[in-house]
């Protein structure tokens, strides 16, 4: 049995805490990418806990990507990221509709923008750079179909910032990024409508293209926080 530490489990929500527990052992270092976590029978007596909420345990862990079973070698500790970790944030806020935990959503968006931001400048490259700017000419013509497209607007927007985040190369980032659009998804799209309905083209193209010039200014002379809370009016007035 391998050297790990746990607290016998006396409360009703035994799956739980077994998650957690294993959870812990993985953050603290006990157990590391890609090893053998212990068998059904000795996470038994380490948790003192039955065997059908062990398996359920471990069935959960598996379904989040962080641990993997292997045939004939027993089940360990997953390697690198998944994007399907990211799958019960996305869930718990699918399932929450108020307009409190969209609030929240909007100020993570916030501060994962800003972050991918500063990084994505810093990583920035020629063909990188190349590539922004026809992605950002590609939004501002989207505004030049007749009659206007919310759908190619919406379309070539996140096509913009998808850039933006790949520039990071970062699969962690990348796949949060991803998350929290997703779950803006709604949200951005009606804003995108109301702009066209309103007339705020050039409001929208002005706040993207000020993004772009953050991005491939050589010094940073713009404020990069002011320059995101601005793009997220937008949304906030929709919220």
């Amino acid at each position: 049995m391998q050297d790990l530490t746990f607290r016998k489990i006396k409360s009703s929500s035994i799956v739980e805490q077994i998650i957690d527990a294993l959870t812990n052992a993985i953050i603290n270092g006990q157990l590391k990418p890609g090893d053998k976590i212990p068998t059904e029978t000795e996470l038994m007596e380490l948790l003192g806990v039955g065997r059908n909420s062990i398996r359920e345990a471990i069935k959960m862990l598996i379904s989040y990507g962080v641990l993997e079973i292997r045939r004939a070698e027993g089940t360990f500790v997953k390697q690198g990221f998944s994007g399907i970790m990211l799958n019960p944030l996305l869930y718990g806020v699918i399932l929450s509709s108020s307009g409190s935990s969209q609030l929240a959503l909007m100020e993570l968006r916030e501060l994962i923008e800003i972050g991918l931001m500063k990084l994505a400048k810093q990583k920035l490259t020629p063909d990188s750079q190349e590539e922004l700017i026809r992605q950002y000419h590609f939004l501002a013509e989207s505004f030049e179909e007749k009659p206007f497209s919310v759908q190619a607007v919406f379309q070539a927007d996140n096509l913009f910032h998808e850039t933006i985040s790949s520039v990071c190369q970062s699969p962690i980032i990348d796949s949060m990024n991803t998350t929290v659009r997703k779950l803006t998804e709604k949200l951005r799209l009606d804003t995108v409508t109301r702009i066209i309905r309103e007339g705020k083209q050039e409001e929208f193209k002005a706040v993207h293209r000020e993004l772009l010039n953050y991005l491939i200014a050589e010094e940073t002379v713009y404020d990069i926080d002011r320059i995101v809370k601005q793009s997220y009016l937008y949304d906030m007035e929709t919220i």
